[in-house]
């Protein structure tokens, strides 16, 4: 279950990834305050998916 999770946090971050970088490369000059919202909400959620694949990584080798 855990590398389920950890694997699908890895294909919608680079989903994420992809639309983030659409919008700086190609939509900056032309964005109102709706799109940077929805940039910076995209952006935010990149974040959560960034920490869910820390604490998910099932190949974290912990020496204890």
């Amino acid at each position: 279950m855990k590398k389920i999770i950890f694997y699908g946090a890895i294909a919608a971050a680079l989903y994420l990834i992809y639309i983030i970088s659409d919008i700086v490369l190609f939509q900056l000059n032309s964005l109102n305050s709706y799109g940077f919202g929805f940039l910076t909400g995209k952006i935010s959620i990149l974040l959560l998916l960034g920490f869910i694949i820390y604490k998910a990584n099932p190949f974290n080798n912990k020496s204890a």
